[in-house]
């Protein structure tokens, strides 16, 4: 119980939609995109930052040591004419404080640039939307590929445990004298085989939960193991009922999200690029107040100023650059609307291939499930009449091993319904 209870704890089991749900908040592609739009919250923020007040203080102080003099006639004071007297203009302190206020009162590029960035997040958003629908895919796949290979493992249990019941009665049979040595020889090299692939399928088994940890963004070194089984998932997706000549919804592809996306960044970046030929209205006020004293025990006189203005900023020529700028915007723009359409244009040829695909893995399973319960009553068939004496080993191991290829038929088949079904979820936007 001790044992039991140790490997429990250590050993979390998912079923494929909580492996999903997993990756999506484990996974660390994700988590760079969660970062990419948190980044583009902040750079919404910092744009934001251009049309709001901005509010600066400054204050200086100057201490002249000495006082740098200016020549002055000397006449003017009442001297003798043609000289010169050096007169000090200032204080040995200077204390200035000033307080400034600017605020952008119009600028059409940066309203337009503002609804650009608010859009520039929406579109990294999207990006996430298409992570997730990438890892969902993965995951999905990583998953199958586990069961299958479990399922495989199962299958050659069973069949390893037959065959030991085969090789017991044979041996029983040759002491007896009514069999041949080589009988059981080739019994034990085909039960000697079947144990060499069950070891490669053990290691597949190990190989397939290393990948789907990967995809799911969960620790290499810890274990897990699956809570869904095959057959289940295979009913739910043949029991499911799908209109194949159901109209293609472009828009749910998340792909296709992103390049609507982009067209609408495209146009506001034409329209910021005309806006920019507008003026751009900024007013401003600044308010002073200065000390000047020789010294600091002087009675203090304070001097104080206050102004306020605009500035307005008239493009008239800017040695077209703002064209080559505009008519880069354009083509842009088209290069979006291009990609649109060939999008559109690959989006229906793999819903048609998907489409036609999942038919054909339907129409196979149906007929591999045929081949399979053929070959276990030829199986069946052929070792009652081994065991009467009647049938030889040579017919044995043949219908052994056209038993088991039906067998591994039906299990790639498996594989083949489900991945197309995927594939057609992808395709139509809808996993």
């Amino acid at each position: 119980m001790l044992i039991v209870g140790t490997f429990s704890f250590g050993q979390e089991t998912f079923t494929l939609e909580e492996a999903v749900q997993y990756a999506i908040q484990n996974h660390p592609n994700f988590k760079l995109q969660s970062l990419d739009v948190a980044d583009a919250e902040s750079d919404i923020k910092k744009f934001t930052a251009i049309g709001l007040p901005k509010v600066n203080g400054k204050v200086d102080y100057i201490h002249n040591v000495e006082i740098l003099p200016a020549l002055i006639d000397a006449e003017a004071f009442g001297g003798p004419p043609g000289e010169s007297q050096r007169v000090p203009f200032g204080t040995k302190n200077n204390l200035t404080a000033q307080l400034e206020v600017s605020q952008l009162i119009f600028d059409g590029s940066f309203f337009v640039g503002l609804q650009a960035q608010r859009l520039y997040k929406e579109l990294v958003v999207k990006q996430v939307s298409v992570t997730s629908y990438e890892i969902r895919s993965n995951v999905t796949k990583a998953y199958l590929s586990v069961l299958i290979a479990i399922k495989k493992k199962e299958q050659l249990d069973r069949n390893i445990t037959q065959l030991e019941k085969t090789l017991f009665e044979t041996k029983a049979i040759y002491e007896n004298g009514f069999a041949e040595k080589l009988d059981v020889e080739r019994l034990e090299l085909s039960l000697d085989n079947l144990k060499v692939e069950r070891d490669k399928i053990l290691r597949l088994i190990n190989a397939s939960y290393n990948l789907l940890k990967f995809q799911m963004g969960y620790p290499l070194e810890n274990d897990i193991a699956v809570r869904d089984e095959i057959d289940q998932l295979v009913n739910e997706f043949t029991i499911e009922a799908l209109d194949l000549e159901k109209e293609i919804d472009f828009a749910k592809r998340p792909e296709y999200s992103l390049l609507e996306k982009r067209a609408e960044l495209n146009e506001l970046n034409v329209r910021r690029i005309k806006s920019s030929y507008l003026p751009s209205l900024v007013g401003f006020a600044s308010h002073q107040q200065v000390w000047q004293q020789d010294s600091w025990f002087e009675k203090k006189n304070w001097l104080h100023g206050t102004l306020v203005g605009l500035n307005l900023n008239i493009p008239i020529f800017d040695g077209f650059e703002r064209r080559a700028d505009l008519q880069s915007a354009r083509i842009n723009m088209e290069r979006v609307a291009l990609e649109t359409k060939e999008f559109e244009r690959g989006i229906t040829l793999s819903v048609v291939n998907a489409r036609t695909q999942f038919v054909n893995a339907q129409k196979t399973i149906e007929a591999r499930k045929k081949t399979i319960a053929l070959a276990e009553k030829i199986y069946e068939t052929t070792q009652i009449k081994y065991r009467e004496g009647v049938g030889s080993s040579v017919e044995l191991r043949q219908a052994e091993n056209e038993l088991y290829d039906a067998q591994d038929n039906y299990i790639d088949a498996l594989y083949d319904l489900l991945v197309t079904k995927i594939d057609l979820d992808i395709a139509l936007g809808e996993l």
